[in-house]
């Protein structure tokens, strides 16, 4: 008498035999109380399959009818995955796909999948608009990722437990592809965050909907951890993003960024605040506190690039109206006092006739480490803003 698990498979495998199939939902959790990995068969004279959507569900990945995908979904895999070249060969065999989800994708031999030639065309998909790799081997991430090109890509999480996502270094084409999420975005967090290496974490407030991927509804948003070998290619990275963030026309939904600087001292990222013209509130927490102060002449107007340093009159951050700035640490506090006020002078200046003057929004609320608002009460000071707006952190 055959078992449930059986019956199961045996349905599900006549329906991949049928030539007219071309959707496919299913997981290993079909099967109850079976220890046994499950794995399907396909027709191979069928039609190519347009949706897939299996969980830990091993299927012959190699067939001809894994072409012109318009999503695929694959989770809870620890046998039956795909080898590196059945995987690439599946999405660059699919321009029109759509969806990408690889979700707990683990194996304890990586070397088992394979590998790609040192030299392989990009994976380009042109409609795609979520790219979700979460908790994915270390082989699938280093040599999947870096080859697919989706400037159309609206929303993108990649993490996971382990540091695979580590080996997507600060690349023009890693920032080409998180441009769009970032352009979309309401809030932004940037962080640096420090172990066994140092990485650059971005993260907004994406959403990769559990239900059946042809039915999807993911929400705009990024969440990545970029590699950092030095200091020194930061400056860059912010120059990709920005060139990126361009080509979109800037990221001008976004209204909210919150950056945290922990553990050394990284060039804050003045060419990305460039393309947020739409930015209301802005959060800074640096550790050393080394950033601070070319933040604040930055806001004053110095337009401070870098070395760059351009003195028109035009302020970045037109409509900032929230400014939270926090360091551990003040390594010049006269000075970074001299530039809150050359600031809050040059950028807010005294009303005259009661009319605010200059090319910004008024400033509603600013919050300072304690010992510049200590700093700023012994001066006097001639702006328009209201300095019982003024609080310490």
């Amino acid at each position: 008498m055959s078992t449930e698990r059986e019956i199961v498979e045996n349905a599900v495998s006549a329906y991949l035999k049928l030539p007219a199939s071309q959707n496919l939902a299913t997981k290993q959790g079909d099967f109850r109380g079976s220890t046994v990995t499950a794995s399907l068969d396909l027709a191979s004279d069928g039609p190519s399959l347009r949706h897939v959507d299996t969980r830990g569900m091993g299927l012959p990945w190699h067939s001809h009818r894994f072409t012109n995908l318009r999503t695929i979904s694959l989770r809870d895999f620890k046998h039956h995955i795909p080898q590196i070249t059945h995987l690439y060969a599946i999405l660059s065999s699919s321009p029109q796909l759509e969806r990408l989800c690889m979700i707990n994708i683990i194996v304890s031999d990586d070397e088992s999948l394979g590998s790609l030639p040192t030299s392989v065309r990009p994976i380009n998909l042109p409609l795609l608009k979520t790219l979700a790799f979460s908790h994915v081997s270390d082989t699938i991430g280093h040599r999947i990722i870096p080859l697919i090109r989706a400037s159309a890509c609206h929303t993108i999480v990649i993490d996971g437990e382990s540091n695979f996502s580590a080996a997507l270094e600060p690349q023009e084409t890693t920032t080409q592809l998180i441009a769009k999420p970032i352009a979309l975005s309401k809030l932004l967090k940037l962080a640096v965050e420090e172990g066994d290496a140092t990485y650059i974490c971005m993260r907004s407030e994406p959403v990769i909907a559990n239900g059946w991927a042809c039915w999807a509804n993911d929400q705009p948003g990024v969440k990545i951890k970029l590699a950092i070998p030095s200091a020194e290619v930061i400056p860059r990275l912010w120059d990709y993003l920005g060139d990126a963030l361009r080509e979109h026309g800037g990221a001008t939904s976004l209204e909210s960024i919150e950056v945290e600087w922990v553990g050394q001292e990284i060039p804050f990222p003045f060419t990305l605040l460039d393309h947020c013209l739409g930015l209301t509130s802005l959060r800074f927490s640096d550790q050393t506190g080394a950033a601070l102060d070319p933040l604040i002449q930055f806001l004053g107007g110095d337009r401070m690039n870098g070395s760059v340093v351009n003195s028109e009159p035009r302020f970045p951050l037109p409509k900032l109206s929230s400014l939270f700035l926090h360091g551990e640490t003040i390594l010049n506090l006269e000075g970074c006092a001299d530039s809150i006020k050359h600031l809050l002078e040059r950028r807010y200046p005294a009303l005259r006739d009661g009319v605010i003057s200059g090319d910004v929004h008024a400033l509603k609320d600013l919050c300072l480490p304690f010992p510049l608002v200590d700093a700023l009460q012994q001066c006097g000071l001639m702006t328009s803003f209201n300095l019982e707006n003024l609080r310490g952190s």
